[in-house]
């Protein structure tokens, strides 16, 4: 009794082998663990890159939405582009398409009388120094507190423009001089009277605005081209320009030229 009691504890606290329990094939087993398992995995890698496209992309645009916003993005760099042009410095910016007829005119305005002409380089050059004499006689008499400051400042003014009918001038007694030996001389003597007589009406303004000037002097302009004209034969002409000379007021003996022409041209008849 008690030999069979020993044996069976012997039996009981020797460790055995649990008994066989039948499994269900591994291969199956880690195919529905797969199957399991790999779809909450979509499903969460699919609603993390939908959460992140809701952070970092914005909505899309309808067509017609697209099109707004085009159409205010243009507006906002045509604005943009009006505003750096304005803010550009002067400096900066592309000059206006000057022509050079534009650039060397004489423009003159004052007190209803207006006057304006075309000018070559020479003319311009003429008109540029003597506007610079101006300056600086302005430079010199500035913060001089005398009586004839005005009246000096004045005839500085008149002389600027007085100076091209000096110019003209002397230019067509210099050609009138070497007429003998330069045949294009007398062709340039007539094209500076011309030039001088165009002139007369501005320079008749600067004579008035100058209270040193009494009356007006001669005018040379007038005078030479009445007597080349005399010489070719073109009496009638001649007489027009006498009569415009004493008209417009200029110093010289025109009324007794026209009564010499006109008997010439009774004498040729």
């Amino acid at each position: 009794m008690l030999g069979k009691w020993l044996t069976r504890a012997k039996r009981w606290l020797l460790p055995t082998s649990p008994p066989s329990v039948k499994q269900p094939p591994r291969e199956k087993k880690s195919e529905e663990h797969n199957t399991i398992s790999s779809e909450p995995a979509i499903e969460a890698t699919t609603t993390s890159a939908t959460k992140t496209a809701s952070v970092h992309n914005p909505p899309s645009l309808s067509v017609t939405q697209e099109e707004t916003s085009a159409t205010r993005i243009e507006e906002v760099k045509v604005l943009s582009s009006k505003m750096s042009a304005e803010e550009e410095p002067a400096s900066m910016q592309e000059p206006p398409s000057q022509t050079m007829e534009d650039a060397n005119w004489l423009h003159f305005e004052e007190q209803g009388f207006q006057f304006s002409m075309p000018l070559d380089d020479e003319e311009q050059q003429v008109l540029t120094t003597a506007e610079a004499r101006f300056t600086a006689a302005k430079k010199q008499i500035e913060g001089a507190n005398t009586k004839n400051k005005q009246r000096f400042l004045e005839h500085q003014r008149a002389m600027k423009y007085w100076s091209l009918q000096i110019f003209y001038r002397d230019q067509a007694q210099a050609h009138y001089k070497r007429r003998a030996e330069d045949p294009t001389a007398l062709e340039k003597t007539i094209y500076y009277c011309e030039k001088q007589i165009q002139y007369a009406p501005m320079a008749i303004a600067a004579n008035r605005m100058d209270h040193q000037a009494k009356e007006l002097p001669q005018h040379y302009g007038y005078k030479q081209l009445a007597i080349i004209y005399e010489k070719q034969g073109e009496i009638d002409k001649a007489i027009d320009l006498c009569k415009q000379a004493e008209q417009q007021g200029w110093k010289g003996d025109w009324s007794a030229r026209i009564e010499r022409y006109k008997k010439r041209v009774s004498l040729a008849q």
